[in-house]
């Protein structure tokens, strides 16, 4: 499925605009139906490629890392323990919102770069992911920061 349009959008009006297009919700709808998605993990931190090419501005990623944001998956921001923040980017993503990743039967995350751990984590307590597919030092490095940063309680 092709779905030709920028992931995320300057404005919140601009992203419902792109989503309402017929091409778009289309490609969304059948995404929305797949048994399989693969998907990334973005980190989120102050020097992130998302800040760096423009997608959010230094601004918006305080806002969310002063929310306890760790990292994010097709926009959806979410925190250490997985819950995902209310607040996030999700008003500017052209993408599967989590409602509709709830309904694919199998998620799996990909992450080759370094320094992937808290994202990874995070990522994997949210609930959408079923398998991992990583490197053996983010592996390792999913292990020893779930002993530094149990499950939380209210989480």
């Amino acid at each position: 499925v092709s779905l030709l349009a920028p992931a995320f959008s300057s404005t919140p009006e601009m992203c419902a605009s792109l989503l309402s297009h017929n091409q778009i919700q289309s490609a969304l709808d059948v995404t929305g139906q797949a048994d399989l998605a693969l998907v990334g993990v973005a980190e989120a931190h102050e020097s992130s490629t998302d800040v760096l090419v423009g997608c959010f501005t230094m601004d918006d990623m305080r806002r969310l890392l002063d929310e306890g944001a760790v990292g994010h998956m097709l926009g959806a921001f979410y925190d250490i323990n997985g819950r995902m923040l209310a607040r996030g980017m999700r008003d500017r993503v052209v993408a599967l919102n989590e409602h509709d990743m709830r309904r694919i039967p199998k998620v799996v995350v990909i992450a080759s770069e370094a320094k992937k751990g808290l994202a990874l984590l995070g990522a994997l307590r949210t609930g959408l992911v079923n398998s991992l597919i990583t490197t053996m030092q983010n592996a390792r490095d999913v292990l020893q920061m779930n002993e530094e940063h149990p499950l939380s309680e209210s989480a």
